[in-house]
């Protein structure tokens, strides 16, 4: 997806505590690597708990996408159990109080 919105992506992720990226496409490389760019570049790595999904570095066996994305956990079932990890684990180690702020569009 480029471009990417930096702004309004790390502004977001940085209110919410954490971020999930879904693709249908490698990981390396893909939506969730440039995700975790622009957090870096911004320093909020430490403040946003991420979870990418994705198809994996590798060569993928022909066959039904269904299948092929169900098994690297890119469908429906997959999708909403990462989600729920995702909460789950901002539950058990709550973001810190602090109010983190993305740069502002006005800036720079």
């Amino acid at each position: 997806m480029k471009p990417l919105d930096a702004d309004v992506l790390c502004e977001a992720a940085a209110g919410a505590g954490r971020l999930l990226t879904v693709e249908e496409s490698a990981l390396a490389g893909g939506y969730g690597a440039a995700c975790l760019e622009a957090l870096a570049e911004r320093r909020l790595l430490r403040h946003v708990e991420v979870s990418r999904l994705g198809l994996p570095d590798a060569f993928v066996p022909h066959g039904d996408a269904g299948r092929q994305l169900a098994a690297a956990g890119v469908d429906a079932a997959g999708i909403a159990a990462a989600a729920r990890r995702l909460v789950g684990a901002a539950a058990s180690h709550p973001a810190p109080r602090e109010r983190v702020d993305a740069p502002s569009r006005a800036a720079g």
